[in-house]
């Protein structure tokens, strides 16, 4: 808690687990983390649930926030995720988050981006997703039930897109892409509404 991470050249925070059996719930709360050759969190492993709550996580030269091989994240109140040269969040294959209350602007990619199977427990609600030169959201392969839902999604490329993927999107505002507000394409058969 409550640390200033930067200028170095691997990750600022690297948690690891291959803890199979059980359950390793670590909390990031509070940090400053930037300017990292890297990502500035990456999360990976079976058996974790990580906890990310009120940090600034900005000017990495990967990504904001990864989280991969198995592992899950809750990156939920007030994270400022901004200036990431990729992704702020990027979800890999088999991994999944709850994205919730957090402000997701101006990095080089998609500002969250994630999919492929396991991604169906992915929740996005109630961000501020906007000004990334790419997507606000980019889905692809995404499974039901995944949930997109009272978003603010403006002045990005475009707001969001979706690659063959399922899920439910409603009640977010979508304003002011450059492109599309929101782009369907492949085998999408989400339920976009309200």
């Amino acid at each position: 808690m409550a640390n200033e991470i930067e200028k170095s050249h691997g990750h600022g925070i690297l948690i690891n687990s291959d803890f199979k059996e059980g359950k390793f719930n670590p909390v990031i709360k509070g940090n400053s983390i930037s300017n990292w050759k890297f990502n500035g969190i990456q999360v990976q492993g079976d058996g974790l649930r990580v906890t990310i709550n009120n940090n600034t996580i900005n000017n990495n030269r990967k990504w904001g926030i990864k989280v991969l091989e198995y592992a899950k994240a809750d990156i939920i109140g007030k994270n400022n995720i901004h200036t990431n040269y990729n992704q702020g969040i990027l979800i890999v294959e088999g991994s999944s988050c709850k994205i919730i209350e957090n402000t997701i602007i101006k990095n080089s990619k998609a500002n969250i981006a994630f999919g492929g199977k396991g991604s169906s427990e992915t929740k996005i609600e109630r961000n501020e997703i906007s000004k990334s030169i790419a997507e606000g959201i980019f889905m692809a392969k995404a499974e039901r039930p995944t949930l997109i839902n009272e978003n603010i999604i403006c002045d990005n490329f475009d707001g969001i897109t979706l690659l063959d993927s399922d899920g439910k999107i409603m009640n977010n505002l979508i304003e002011g892409n450059q492109r599309w507000g929101i782009q369907c394409s492949g085998k999408t058969i989400a339920d976009i509404s309200k």
